[in-house]
């Protein structure tokens, strides 16, 4: 639906702005990225209006995004780094399993 689409278009401008930041590896960036998005997926949750066989394929896409937007709200540089690694090609692939 329309308000996830828009949801998840401005996680991916948050990657790809995020990917612009000169100092965008330190722990500190992966944490204020992982609020942002966790706050930007809250929204997401709260206006999607989606109904049946959709909006279960929907959470089985989002749940593993979720994941990892959490794991960047955390203070872990490491798993910070791989999850969005996993976030960046998760939101890549969205286009291709939904409309």
């Amino acid at each position: 639906d329309e308000p996830t689409n828009r949801h998840i278009a401005q996680l991916q401008v948050m990657v790809q702005e995020f990917n612009t930041q000169a100092e965008h590896t330190s722990a500190a960036a992966y944490n204020d990225l992982g609020i942002s998005m966790k706050s930007e997926m809250q929204e997401l949750f709260k206006d999607c209006r989606m109904k049946g066989p959709a909006h279960d394929m929907l959470h089985v896409y989002l749940m593993p995004l979720v994941k990892d937007v959490n794991l960047l709200a955390e203070k872990d540089e490491h798993q910070s780094e791989a999850a969005f690694a996993r976030v960046s090609e998760r939101l890549k692939e969205y286009n291709q399993y939904f409309e």
